[in-house]
């Protein structure tokens, strides 16, 4: 039994440090032997840069002012207000003379049917998908479309970049920055081998003929956009000069609630045998180790502090294992001193990149309950910020 349980921990804990430090060595050396960078180039194509929104009064308009200063000939901007309850409407037709199309649905029916929508207005042969608290650098949509003249490539997502407002930064936001820059140079990485596997749906381009029509209920639109390009066979793109920022979320809780959402639309996403790039090995590769081992590291982190908290009461006398476990007691007292920093108003960077690790694991193991019991909603929740 014994044994047993050491195996348990072993596997839980290699995992673990296979998908988090394991996975982007691996990656790196690929992209270091087996370079494979898009060609560029500086055509500009019709582009059409689509907004859904619900109930964004507070941010909307700053949204489409950042919209109209964008250096783009001939951008073409489509917002759809999806079942609003505020100003947001009447913020959007407020702009209607300076070109921008604004549709309206009256029931709220959810971001797919919002940008289903958006695109049987569009006239771009670019489709680019945005979100309302995302605000673009006024060069972003050319560095986009510039991968976009490698016939190969099919999709291309910009980087991210969290900047809190003056005097708010908060463990929530210190956590989120620095998952966005691991994310970011793993999927820097990916693209220069073949395909990343998350696409950003704050900032994704699209070619059109690409683009199929979101199933209603679906709650991932960018990663099931994204996947079915490198599963047909185009390459996914990650663009880090491509730049837009935004606030990040003002609590743990929110971005719990956040991962919560996003983790219930992988598993629902995954689910469907015919999402999977079967016949693209690299792909699958990339797919396993980035992202499915993710959605288990929540039962990963339980399975090694359980296992190895039992094999340490059977075999006392075994000190790499009551090594392991020390190590893995004090990560978790880490998360606490950050839960407890939080909750005071302080914000101590190590602590609080161990709180967000494991309140991030937490709202993934809620978002998988949430998925099996069928409770997750395709209608996305903003998280304050």
């Amino acid at each position: 039994m014994a044994s047993w349980l050491a195996a348990i921990t072993w596997f839980c804990l290699g995992a673990q440090a296979y998908h988090y430090a394991g996975y982007p060595v691996l990656i790196a050396l690929l992209a270091r032997l087996r370079p494979r960078p898009p060609r560029t180039g500086q055509a500009l194509p019709r582009v059409s840069l689509i907004v859904p929104a619900h109930d964004e009064a507070a941010v909307i308009g700053r949204k489409l002012e950042n919209c109209l200063a964008i250096d783009y000939p001939g951008l073409q901007i489509v917002v759809v207000s999806d079942g609003s309850t505020d100003a947001t409407p009447a913020i959007i037709r407020s702009f209607a003379g300076q070109g921008v199309i604004a549709i309206e649905q009256p029931t709220r029916r959810g971001k797919s049917v919002a940008i289903n929508r958006a695109v049987a207005a569009a006239s771009g042969d670019i489709l680019v998908m945005s979100d309302a608290h995302a605000l673009f650098r006024d060069d972003a949509i050319r560095q986009l479309v510039r991968n976009l003249a490698d016939p190969a490539v099919g999709c291309v997502s910009g980087q991210l970049v969290m900047r809190p407002q003056p005097g708010r930064e908060t463990a929530a936001g210190s956590g989120q920055s620095l998952y966005w820059r691991y994310e970011s140079a793993i999927k820097r990485l990916e693209s220069q081998v073949g395909s990343c596997v998350a696409m950003a749906g704050m900032m994704f381009a699209i070619r059109r003929t690409l683009f199929s029509p979101l199933p209603e209920g679906l709650i991932n639109d960018d990663a099931y956009l994204g996947l079915a390009v490198v599963r047909d066979g185009r390459r996914a793109i990650y663009e880090p000069a491509a730049l837009c920022w935004e606030a990040p979320a003002s609590t743990i809780g929110d971005e719990i609630l956040r991962r919560r959402r996003i983790t219930a639309g992988r598993w629902q996403l995954l689910s469907g045998i015919g999402a999977w790039p079967w016949r693209r090995p690299g792909a699958l590769l990339m797919l396993l180790s980035h992202k499915v081992l993710r959605l288990i590291l929540p039962l990963l982190m339980i399975g090694a502090l359980g296992a190895n908290l039992a094999a340490v009461i059977a075999q006392p006398r075994a000190p790499l294992l009551a090594a392991t476990l020390a190590l893995q007691l004090f990560f978790y007292g880490l998360a606490a001193v950050g839960l407890v920093a939080e909750g005071t108003g302080r914000h101590w960077r190590i602590p609080a990149a161990a709180y967000y690790i494991t309140a991030g694991n937490v709202g993934a193991l809620r978002g998988l309950l949430a998925f099996l019991r069928g409770r997750q909603s395709a209608l996305w929740q903003k998280a304050a910020r």
